[in-house]
């Protein structure tokens, strides 16, 4: 975010980032750069950018629908929710390693 008091990576004014949150200064403790990406809006237009991120989950909830996880820039909580798959949210690719 702006101005973070992490300092280095984590305070930049370069998009996608987290808007400034005088309570919650994250970091990547895991190599998962949870960026708030928002979602893409069917018209190209992206909603929620700095606030919210939004990523998809491997999971379906059911033939047209898949679970997703939001983060956002007021407190720590992870939400769960499911939407059709045509929506468009973030992914996060994970390799498995031999």
């Amino acid at each position: 975010q702006v101005g973070s008091p992490l300092g280095g990576d984590c305070d930049t004014s370069e998009h996608p980032r987290w808007n400034s949150d005088g309570t919650h200064s994250g970091f990547d403790e895991f190599g998962f750069s949870a960026l708030p990406g928002g979602i893409r809006h069917t018209n190209g237009s992206y909603l929620f950018l700095g606030t919210l991120g939004y990523w998809w989950s491997s999971t379906e909830n059911s033939s047209p629908y898949a679970w997703y996880l939001i983060m956002n820039n007021i407190n720590s909580i992870v939400y769960r929710y499911y939407s059709h798959k045509t929506g468009s949210f973030s992914l996060r690719c994970v390799r498995d390693i031999d």
